[in-house]
């Protein structure tokens, strides 16, 4: 499993003040993540276009300008100026090795959007939108840095985004990346460290993504074993009875010695689910919220702890 975090503030912060790294190092490996991904993917010398906002985000896209410098044709859009003090230092440093700034948006094989990141909370002014709506015309590959621009801080739209073939998210997963609303504009997501492995960036989190190595059909190659060895499922069967009897199906065909519905009243499900009013003493695991509704009252989920 992977951890997953609604910000990363706090993360940085802890790299500042107790590992000691500066934003000018968080920034350099941000965007060396990303050069990274382009030499791995593009050829030499393919045209790539980096539209920088006036955040951090941009001062990434900054850095990813001059760090692809010389080795592709690349062009940075600073549409709405460069603000930041080190927004300034970078786009100097940039323009000092021969990064062309320039104004107009050009078709690309590669296109970087380095907008808007992380922890966006309001909805995109009409510049901005429009500035998406020309680059979702051009046909390069599209790359977000971090977040999509337009995906708020809650994975909602606002009230579009960068329409991504891959994101590459700096430091950390972000919960916004995996929540319905706004996983068409997420593409493939890539994950780069800032200078220090992801054991030492991450704190405790409460939020997982799944890996392919953490689904483990269970295996049944003791001959001395019954159904109680591998697991007792129960799922809650609540208004929409069709989706537990579904989710209860699948429990079974993944390969859970039982599975129970637990229901307020009496179901029809196949012969091989059990049903029961109560959470059975022996579950060793709980699925809940398929169409769920409201049939189930607070006093019964606090009585399962």
């Amino acid at each position: 499993m992977q951890k997953v975090f609604q910000s990363c503030y706090d993360l940085d912060k802890r790299c500042y003040e107790q590992y000691g790294l500066t934003e000018d190092i968080l920034m350099e490996n941000a965007a060396r993540g990303m050069a990274e991904y382009i030499k791995a993917h593009f050829k030499e010398g393919s045209s790539v276009l980096i539209v920088a906002g006036i955040g951090n985000n941009g001062v990434d896209g900054i850095v990813l300008a001059r760090q692809l410098h010389g080795i592709y044709d690349v062009r940075l859009v600073t549409p709405f100026g460069v603000k930041l003090e080190m927004a300034k230092l970078q786009l100097k440093r940039s323009e000092a090795v021969g990064v062309q700034v320039v104004k107009e948006l050009y078709e690309s094989d590669v296109i970087v959007d380095a907008i808007f990141g992380a922890g966006l909370n309001r909805e995109l002014d009409k510049e901005t939108q429009y500035i998406l709506h020309q680059l979702h015309v051009f046909n390069g590959y599209k790359i977000a840095c971090d977040v999509p621009t337009g995906v708020g801080e809650h994975g909602n739209l606002m009230p579009m985004a960068f329409q991504a073939d891959t994101t590459i998210t700096m430091g950390a997963y972000k919960e916004a990346l995996y929540l319905d609303e706004a996983k068409d504009s997420i593409g493939n997501i890539v994950r780069v460290d800032l200078g220090v492995s992801s054991q030492n960036y991450e704190q405790e989190s409460h939020c997982f993504v799944l890996d392919k190595s953490d689904s483990k059909v269970p295996t049944r190659n003791k001959q001395n074993s019954h159904k109680g060895n591998f697991g007792h499922a129960a799922v809650f069967c609540g208004e929409k009875e069709g989706a537990g009897i579904i989710a209860g199906m699948a429990s079974a065909s993944f390969g859970a010695g039982l599975t129970t519905l637990v229901v307020h009243e009496k179901v029809s499900p196949p012969a091989y689910l059990m049903h029961s009013t109560v959470v059975p003493d022996n579950a060793s695991a709980l699925a809940i919220g398929m169409g769920l509704g409201g049939y189930f009252e607070s006093e019964f989920y606090r009585s399962m702890y």
